[in-house]
């Protein structure tokens, strides 16, 4: 695999992303983010979370509110899913690699490791849209480690597939998201044309004017 080439914007100025663009795939590595200051005070914050919710939820249970302790279930979530999405960002890997055929999304993680594989011709559409409860902590967005304003909606780079969406870039700075989509958009765009030209030579060897196979495979 080669470096980068001039084939595809370089990432923006200071991201730590790496590109890597051959003939015939396209390589985005996105490493972790690591550890930032402003993690100090979430995590600080959601310890303290849930350490008070594991306080009063079992006083509550031994007065006999049982009904009572229900509430503390939104609480729970709010304080597990703050620490995982900080832990997330800290330390998970994402890949992408698209050719002619497919896009592939690795996300890696300490105890997790997430693989997808899409063709490119399901892809229905890239681009920013609401982000879902299960994925609002996991983005830098909503942890204080991007610089976007807390008016703009909650959204996420998200890859939708019929059905499905994948959320991509969920620790990268706006700009580097923009970047990001607008990449990806493009090597689609360029694999797709590159499959429907080999697609077009095949029938024309097979069916017309039997081209050389070198000029079908260059």
């Amino acid at each position: 695999m080669t470096a980068f080439e001039s084939r595809f914007a370089a990432p923006p100025k200071g991201s730590k992303i790496e590109i890597f663009d051959t003939r015939t795939t396209l390589e985005l590595n996105i490493p972790p983010c690591g550890f930032q200051n402003s993690d100090i005070f979430i995590i600080g914050f959601s310890t303290f979370w849930l350490c008070f919710v594991a306080f009063w939820t079992p006083m509550v249970l031994s007065a006999g509110v049982w009904f009572m302790a229900l509430f503390s279930i939104p609480f729970w979530l709010v304080g597990i899913g703050t620490v995982s999405g900080v832990l997330s960002r800290i330390v998970e890997r994402q890949v992408i690699e698209i050719d002619k055929y497919t896009l592939r999304i690795l996300k890696s993680a300490l105890f997790s490791k997430k693989v997808y594989d899409f063709d490119i011709m399901d892809i229905d559409s890239i681009g920013n849209q609401k982000a879902n409860f299960s994925n609002l902590f996991k983005s830098a967005k909503f942890n204080n480690s991007s610089k976007t304003s807390s008016n703009k909606k909650r959204t996420l780079p998200t890859i939708r597939v019929g059905i499905k969406d994948v959320t991509i870039f969920e620790f990268l700075s706006e700009t580097e998201q923009i970047w990001g989509i607008g990449i990806l958009k493009q090597a689609i765009q360029r694999f797709a044309e590159k499959k429907f030209e080999l697609c077009f030579l095949l029938f024309c060897r097979i069916k017309l004017i039997r081209l050389p196979l070198s000029i079908i495979y260059d």
